[in-house]
Order: C-alpha cells, then structure tokens, then sequence
C-alpha cells in the first residue's frame, strides 16, 4: 500500500507478499500485537521515523517474524516506552547493517525486555546506549553473531530473570562481570549451546566471574555446551 493512516492488532496478519518502501505516510499506531506476523517480503518500512507511537502502550511483537526486515531504528520516536517483549525476532535484523562489524551501535528511547533480539540471527552490535528491564528471559537466545562489547543498563537494579539469556548465542565471548544479578532467581541455561563463551578470556583460560548470586534458586543446565568455558562463579 501507499497510504496507511493507522494500525492495530493484526492488521497485515499473514499478508506475506505486503511491502512498505513506499509509504509517505505517518500512521497512528493504535496498537501491534502480531500486525505484521509473517510478513516475509518486508526489509524496510519508508517514514517509519515519522510514525506517531503516541497511542501505543506496548510494543510487544512490533517487528515480530520479519525474516527479512533489517532497517537502521535509531532514528525512530519509541517515546521511552516501556519493557517491551518481542520487539524483533527478524532473523536478518541487525540495525540496518549488511555485515557484522558492529557500525551501528543501537541508540534507542526504549527500555528492552525479555525476548528482544531472541532469534535474531544476524545482530551484532553493541547495545549499550539503551535501557533495560529486569526480566532478560531468551534476551539473545539464537542471536548466533552477536558478540559485542555489554553492560546491560538496568537502572541500577537486579537482572530477575536471565533463564536462557544467551542460549545458543554460539560466538559470544564478552565479559559479563557488570550484569547486576544480586536479586537474580534463576540463570538456568543461561549459556547453554555459547560454544565459545568463557567471560571474554581465550577458551580454556581461567578467570572469575564477579557476580553476586545470593538470590539464585536454580542454575541447571547453566553452562551447558560451553565448551569453552572455564572460570569460576562466586560462592
């Protein structure tokens, strides 16, 4: 289409050939829950940095199963909105980059959630100029190129939830000292299948983790399949 004036829930539900390149219009967005699920052909959304998010609560599912959506974001008026839950899982997602080599460091008003760049096969940049919430369920679970530099800023408060957080993130390999995990219940399988993880030290080398983990109830499975982890965890 060449005109779009507002959006809600489900509006292009499964319009899997529907591409937005062309419009020049500046939508109210009512609500996104699954609007464009299955979309397969879009890879941009013209104007989208003029959009009125104004109306919008939550952008949960904003960009959700857009195998082929990768456009530059930082750009676009989130209005500070709250955690978000699904805002990509777009297997080509990586900011508008066409490569890995972390040009374009994400710098967004919105504070990110649980499942945010889960399956997000491409991304690698760098994060650190957005805001987090507490509960990091499957935050970069499947991002396999994501390795960049992370702090993660919560506001000063405690990680909840880091089950699965990079579960099978196969390259990631930083240092992890500054994630707040004080109020932390729950790491389980946060590294399971990050091959090559081991706090940012070569593989086999070893080293400490500076977390304090007093709250944590379950970590099975934690470092399963990272084979290349070596470091110790505080008591």
């Amino acid at each position: 289409p060449n005109s779009v004036t507002s959006i809600g829930d489900f509006a292009f539900y499964g319009c899997e050939n529907l591409v937005l390149d062309s419009v020049t219009d500046t939508p109210i967005i009512n609500s996104v829950f699954y609007w464009c699920r299955n979309c397969h052909a879009i890879t941009t959304i013209n104007n989208l940095d003029n959009w009125d998010f104004s109306n919008c609560i939550n952008l949960g599912y904003l960009f959700y199963n857009l195998d082929n959506f990768n456009q530059n974001l930082n750009n676009v008026d989130f209005l500070d909105l709250g955690s978000s839950f699904t805002v990509f899982g777009c297997d080509r997602f990586n900011n508008g980059s066409q490569t890995d080599d972390g040009l374009n460091p994400v710098d967004w008003n919105i504070k990110l959630g649980s499942y945010s760049f889960s399956g997000a096969r491409a991304f690698n940049q760098n994060v650190d100029n957005v805001k987090f919430g507490t509960n990091l369920f499957r935050l970069f679970q499947t991002a396999v190129l994501f390795n960049a530099p992370l702090t993660l800023d919560t506001d000063g408060l405690s990680i909840t939830n880091a089950e699965d957080m990079f579960y099978g993130a196969k390259v990631f390999n930083q240092r992890v000292n500054s994630l707040n995990l004080a109020s932390c219940t729950t790491t389980k399988e946060m590294f399971l299948g990050a091959f090559l993880f081991n706090n940012g030290l070569a593989a086999g080398d070893g080293g400490i983790i500076e977390w304090t983990t007093n709250s944590l109830t379950d970590t099975s499975f934690m470092f399963n399949g990272a084979g290349s982890f070596n470091c110790e965890l505080p008591n």
